[in-house]
């Protein structure tokens, strides 16, 4: 009994899927029919591509794109001379997008106190109005300045925009980073639409 259902089940199975594989054939009357028929015009459209507008900031040619690590010394939180150029680039560019994102809060979070202060000078310095959020300070709704937080002090707090400064070790071996890697996530995780992530 079972194998007579086997071989029914395997004989059913080839015929469904030969029938799957074959193709319908047509009467010749049907091949008069569709000759006689009119055929819909069909309407010729043409597409027109319009040109591609690449940001400077995605542009891999661009200045900005190609001219964009700032190393610092061992211990050290003051940005040298020699990236100061490229730090100022970049901040000349956020803000002559100021218009495009006129209303939109944004802070800079760091690891650390000093770090936070140092970014916080060269904001300023570049003409930026800037507020640090520390324990006497605290957050206020203006859009037209520059936060500048640590990633304890921005717990629960939220920005459209947020650019968060991290040591690269933060991100080393899973097992013995566990603790910084939930830093960099609460930190990013401040943003409500833009987030960016400089490792140091």
């Amino acid at each position: 009994m079972k194998k007579s259902s086997a071989i029914l089940i395997s004989i059913l199975t080839a015929l469904m899927i030969s029938a799957c594989s074959t193709t319908p054939k047509t009467d010749s009357s049907d091949k008069s029919m569709s000759s006689n028929t009119a055929t819909p015009a069909t309407a010729t459209a043409k597409s027109v591509v319009a040109p591609v507008v690449v940001p400077a900031h995605l542009d891999p040619n661009s200045s900005l794109s190609k001219n964009r690590s700032v190393y610092f010394d061992f211990d050290k939180f003051q940005v040298k001379d020699e990236y100061k150029s490229v730090v100022e680039s970049h901040g000349k560019y956020v803000g002559s997008q100021a218009d495009e994102h006129s209303s939109a809060s944004t802070c800079v979070i760091t690891y650390s106190n000093d770090v936070r202060d140092a970014c916080a000078k060269v904001f300023s310095k570049a003409g930026f109005k800037t507020s640090v959020i520390d324990e006497s300070h605290n957050l206020s709704s203006k859009s037209e300045i520059v936060y500048f937080s640590t990633m304890h002090r921005a717990k629960g707090l939220e920005f459209d925009q947020v650019i968060v400064v991290s040591p690269s070790e933060y991100l080393g071996a899973p097992l013995e980073t566990d603790s910084k890697r939930k830093l960099v996530y609460v930190a990013l995780t401040r943003a409500k639409k833009d987030a960016a992530l400089l490792l140091i």
